[in-house]
């Protein structure tokens, strides 16, 4: 049997193009029609681990500077994320969070800039 679409019709993306309903991006979204019951199989899997982070107040964001998915803590008040143990740097242009591998080479730039 085919894997059933798991739209609720609470169709609404966050910020991260991620339906707030069925937590499937909306790219899996428009091509679910298409995809074989593997493929579908795949979309459910991702779309049930989004709604586990989500569940646990954390995200899956967009690296503004490699486009790579990771996942935020920041969501939980109180709670720190993963990037508050590294130094700050400056505001990148995209303005978003950098997923962890951007985020250490921007902090190691801008320590090396410093020593110069």
């Amino acid at each position: 049997m085919s894997p059933v679409s798991p739209c609720i019709r609470v169709c609404r993306l966050d910020g991260e193009g991620v339906c707030v309903g069925c937590f499937r991006t909306r790219g899996e979204i428009a091509c679910w029609p298409a995809l074989n019951d593997g493929e579908k199989t795949g979309v459910l899997a991702g779309a049930e681990e989004r709604r586990r982070l989500a569940s646990e107040g954390r995200r899956t964001k967009r690296c503004g500077r490699c486009g790579a998915t990771f996942h935020c803590g920041s969501v939980t008040p109180g709670k720190p994320c993963w990037c508050d143990a590294l130094p700050p740097i400056k505001p990148s242009a995209g303005g978003d969070c950098l997923c962890p591998v951007c985020l250490a080479a921007a902090v190691g730039a801008q320590s090396s800039a410093r020593l110069t």
